[in-house]
């Protein structure tokens, strides 16, 4: 085989993704009005492909799985592959546990009990639900095969409402699938067989959906109550007490009262929202519940890539929460049900890595068309942010947008297109508007409300404006959808500018010196090197920030700015900037970020300190 030159491999790769999942014509923005401009950048831009590195699925066992679980309506069995046993030895015997949920002690969320496991020949009945831990020992006893199931039955501890409780309409079931840190660029970049396979089967993509604020935990809590962070700071919702979080108002608990079915998971334990530095539950927050058997499946031993626990046991975490996400939908099917279904392990930590999964989640897109769930229920693939942990993307312009724009892609089943054409064209209509987090806070109000004429909608408190996706959103700025500055993207495009620009200049000496009023301010000065700019790698200034006041102010824009300071230090930070006729005046938007990892006793002083000693 001869090398090819890269740069032809390149140029090919690139022609290749486009004919494939990018239309002819490209819009130069995806949302452009009088309130607002978010520009499209191209998914393949010149600095993304500098970071692009293909990642193949990478299986976790050698062995294909020696048990399966088969269901009926209100029964299941646990059944052992016998024509596998010879690859896992002669004289093969398993045994059974339950692993029952023990919300006691400072973190309730995390302890779990085993039964007795108990031998079984060939399959067991099952006959509730919950985990069950299977395990299988050779002749000489030593284990051979252990794994973990969960079991979803129509089972009595379940409940239901009369269908009085009803609108005289179909109650509209809701199914999240959730993956972590994927913008909507890096989705089209990473996982194009997923895309367009959405694409074909009319998912609605949200081009202009924008994340209200930095990191999971308040974008989660922006959906699931409409607060904002200092909101539901003031009501005990931060999770840094026990049985703080049972008392949080949470949408599912409103789906519940309904007579909806519930269900929550996510798939790495550690890193779990509510679980991150927090407390957890105490009481399972929805009637199917996942920790117990995600935490039960990393028992079982972990392969972690990318830091991440990739493998929990056999199977990797991702596709055991997408497993369990179809169980879910396939048992409820007919049923009033919402599910959230949260994965991060193939998408967290690295920007490439959810091209592993690229054909497992079109696999499963394409299971739940066949199971009829896309006809049943509103589906929606959402992200809470694009990367922030992968840190040379957060450097770069498009970068900047990418952090702030995730994906949001909704499928809408046919029977409610034709019971409620308004809604749906709303839907159609506002794809192409700036919407937030708040709005689909609001959406799943509103689904409530066409389920059920008892249901009133309460206004979200993070954002009195927001409305639903499926009702008229008007043309508006990012204020009047909840979007603080910092993470607003309607400031069109950023035009690259020489780091000699004195806007540059003058903007990372504002900088520069807040960092030394912040050590003075710490009293640390002493502690820590002064801090001097070495390097201005890149800048960008927006487009004008909109219609300006008060009459004095010539022009206002935003700068992005990536620097180096001596000692190493390696910075990007946001500035808001008004031009006046005689003066010019910056504002840092949220804080400064620094890129390169300093030593934990500095961090511990101050992240913009590097220590003299």
């Amino acid at each position: 085989m001869y090398a090819m030159d890269f740069s032809k491999v390149l140029l090919i790769f690139i022609l290749l993704c486009y004919l494939y999942d990018i239309d002819s014509y490209q819009p130069k923005y995806l949302v452009y009005n009088e309130k607002c401009h978010i520009p499209n950048y191209e998914p393949f831009h010149a600095d993304a492909l500098k970071l692009w590195r293909p990642k193949s699925y990478l299986s976790c066992t050698t062995k294909p799985l020696l048990t399966h679980v088969r269901k009926t309506k209100e029964e299941a069995a646990l059944h052992i592959k016998e024509y596998l046993l010879p690859l896992y030895g002669n004289n093969i015997t398993c045994c059974i546990s339950n692993v029952m949920r023990v919300a006691e002690g400072e973190f309730p969320d995390d302890n779990l009990r085993w039964s007795e496991c108990i031998y079984f020949n060939k399959q067991v009945t099952l006959n509730s639900s919950g985990v069950i831990d299977v395990r299988c020992y050779n002749e000489e006893g030593y284990q051979v095969y252990r794994n973990v199931h969960m079991i979803i039955l129509r089972d009595k501890t379940t409940t239901y409402k009369t269908k009085s409780t009803y609108s005289k309409k179909k109650p509209i079931s809701v199914l999240f699938i959730v993956i972590d840190s994927i913008s909507r660029l890096n989705f089209i970049r990473t996982m194009p067989n997923t895309r367009d396979y959405l694409l074909q089967n009319n998912f609605i993509e949200m081009q202009g959906y924008n994340k209200i604020d930095d990191n999971t935990y308040p974008n989660f809590m922006a959906l699931l109550n409409g607060m904002n962070a200092h909101q539901y700071k003031t009501v005990n919702c931060t999770g840094h007490h026990v049985n703080e979080l049972d008392n949080c108002p949470m949408i599912w608990y409103k789906f519940r009262e309904l007579g909806y079915v519930t269900a929550y998971g996510e798939d790495w334990s550690s890193l779990s929202t509510f679980n991150y530095f927090k407390k957890g539950f105490t009481k399972s927050p929805t009637d199917y519940y996942l920790r117990p058997y995600v935490i039960s499946s990393e028992k079982l031993g972990t392969i972690p890539i990318y830091n991440a626990p990739y493998c929990a046991g056999p199977e990797t975490s991702g596709e055991r929460q997408l497993n369990i996400a179809l169980d879910f939908a396939q048992t409820f099917k007919g049923s009033p049900y919402f599910g959230i279904f949260w994965m991060n392990t193939f998408s967290h930590q690295a920007l490439n890595a959810p091209m592993m999964f690229d054909d497992k989640l079109r696999t499963f897109f394409a299971n739940l068309k066949e199971g009829g769930i896309l006809n049943d229920s509103i589906v929606i693939l959402l992200s809470d942010h694009g990367m922030r942990i992968d840190l040379p993307i957060r450097t770069t312009l498009p970068g900047w947008f990418e952090e702030r724009l995730p994906m949001n892609l909704i499928s809408i089943p046919k029977w409610f297109q034709e019971e409620y054409p308004t809604e749906y064209r709303n839907l159609l209509v506002n794809s192409k508007k700036l919407s937030s987090t708040y709005d689909l806070y609001m959406t799943l109000q509103h689904i409530l409300k066409l389920s059920s004429s008892s249901y009133e909608i309460s206004p979200s408190e993070g954002c009195p404006k927001c409305s639903s996706l499926l009702g008229e959103i008007p043309l508006r700025t990012c204020n009047n959808a909840g979007i603080p500055d910092i993470w607003c993207s309607c400031i069109g495009y950023f035009t690259p500018v020489n780091i000699t620009n004195s806007i540059v200049r003058r903007g990372v000496d504002f900088v520069l010196n807040h960092i030394k009023s912040e050590l003075v301010a710490m009293n640390i000065t002493q502690l820590c090197h002064n801090v001097e700019l070495h390097k201005v790698i890149s800048a960008g200034i927006s487009e004008s920030a909109g219609k300006l006041e008060p009459a004095g102010i010539i022009d206002e824009k935003f700068l992005f700015v990536n620097f180096l300071t001596e000692p190493f230090g390696n910075y990007i930070v946001t500035m808001k900037y008004k031009i006046s006729k005689n003066n010019i005046a910056f504002k840092i938007l949220f804080g400064i970020s620094r890129m390169d990892r300093i030593p934990s006793v500095c961090y511990k002083l101050s992240k913009y300190c590097n220590c003299l000693f």
